[in-house]
């Protein structure tokens, strides 16, 4: 993938100590890959990668990308306390093409990823996601959203995709400490939408250890080839519409328990 040709803050080939932190206002646009935060290029960034104000960027090419944060080849090494990855203010995201929230490519994560504020993305033609984690990377400290996360595929044409969290097994991703919901995670498309999805390639598949957990509203769905170990937990309301809805999908390996206490509805 061709990474952010633009970008408000860039970062290739460094260590950073102390983190980074965005207090203020990002806003990058441009017709090819955008980026409000880009870490790249083998850098460290030793403590948290933080957004507790405004990170805005779009894009108006139909194969371009826009990302709020995006992590590739490179290492956050926070910790369970200070989190690898977090967003307490607003992350906004349009593009033609690809619109990502927090966007983690071949990195590695100390910390987890953790939304307490609001992540909204949207694509017209083309692909939605809140936050993707790809290609051999691994996230320690788990998923955490207690915030929102809405992403929008407008027209649901071109094979068109909206997804709230998605782990891509391009190479074995590996995310331990969970995937945990207690705030709003929506996806909505005419095509095909997933609160929740892990997918697995002929190079890997996505594993999640430490189970999926829902106390708020979320729809999961855990593809062919990939393992979701330590069971799948729902407290809150998994709503599934449309086309091609479900709340719930498991294809090949669940270690744990489906245990449902709250409602699951689809139409």
């Amino acid at each position: 993938m061709n990474i952010g040709a633009t970008a408000a803050l860039a970062v290739t080939g460094s260590e950073i100590g102390g983190g980074i932190a965005n207090t203020g206002a990002i806003s990058a646009s441009g017709e090819n890959n955008v980026s409000g935060i880009l870490v790249q290029g083998g850098t460290t960034v030793i403590g948290a990668i933080a957004n507790s104000n405004m990170i805005t960027t779009s894009t108006g090419g139909q194969n371009s990308l826009a990302a709020g944060i995006f992590l590739s080849n490179a290492t956050v090494s926070g910790s369970n306390v200070t989190g690898g990855i977090t967003n307490t203010g607003t992350i906004s995201e349009s593009a033609g093409g690809e619109a990502v929230g927090v966007f983690v490519n071949n990195g590695t994560i100390t910390g987890g990823i953790n939304n307490n504020g609001t992540i909204t993305t949207s694509s017209p033609s083309s692909l939605a996601f809140g936050i993707v984690v790809q290609s051999s990377s691994t996230i320690s400290g788990g998923i955490a959203n207690g915030g929102t996360i809405s992403s929008v595929n407008v027209n649901g044409a071109n094979g068109g995709q909206a997804v709230g969290v998605f782990l891509l097994g391009a190479g074995d991703t590996t995310v331990t400490g969970g995937i945990a919901n207690t705030g709003t995670i929506s996806a909505s498309s005419a095509n095909n939408a997933a609160g929740i999805l892990l997918t697995a390639s002929t190079s890997g598949g996505s594993t999640v250890a430490g189970g999926i957990a829902n106390g708020g509203t979320i729809s999961a769905n855990a593809s062919l080839g990939s393992g979701v170990a330590g069971g799948i937990i729902n407290t809150g309301a998994i709503t599934a519409t449309g086309r091609s809805g479900t709340g719930i999908l498991v294809q090949g390996a669940s270690a744990g328990a489906i245990a449902n206490t709250g409602t699951i509805s689809g139409s």
